[in-house]
């Protein structure tokens, strides 16, 4: 009966604990708010009636992120501005493959899941893209072979001189 107790007063000790705003680096809330607002847009329905971004509208009034969102705070706290860009990059794409192979019941990640689309592959980061290869320019080929000619032909005037 004790480890129940516990549990519970736990449990009741964190929802006194939510009753005050819980600080976030502005740049990080910022950067959730987006998320939410972006995941409202791609799954509507899906999302928000999943990830609330307040539990109750005594916690909205109160300025209390709901315990999801802070989850995702948490979760997310390490991550750069390029991870954040690669996994929301990540999602939309995915969003686009789904739609145009026909699927339309995709889900929007969980946090871990998410996490997973900002972190590059292993050896992403080894590789570097090159320039594409570019096309020859005519013109400047046509000007070396000019060039090359009349250096050519003063070699071997050079040659033809010595000769005689």
């Amino acid at each position: 009966m004790e480890p129940i107790r516990q549990a519970l007063e736990t449990a009741s000790s964190s929802n006194t604990a939510r009753s005050t705003p819980q600080p976030l680096e502005p740049r990080h809330e910022a950067l959730l708010l987006a998320l939410w607002k972006r995941m409202t847009q791609l799954y509507g329905h899906k999302w928000s009636s999943q990830h609330a971004l307040y539990d109750s509208e005594a916690d909205e009034i109160a300025g209390c992120y709901s315990e999801d969102f802070m989850l995702w705070a948490k979760k997310t706290q390490d991550l750069s501005e390029m991870a954040w860009r690669r996994g929301m990059n990540y999602v939309e794409y995915r969003n686009q493959e789904a739609a145009r192979q026909g699927e339309i019941d995709s889900w929007p990640p969980n946090y871990a899941e998410f996490v997973g689309m900002c972190i590059p592959a292993p050896g992403e980061h080894i590789f570097r893209a090159f320039e594409p290869p570019k096309l020859p320019n005519k013109t400047a080929q046509e000007r070396s072979r000019v060039v090359g000619r009349q250096t050519l032909d003063s070699l071997k005037s050079l040659f033809a001189e010595t000769a005689e």
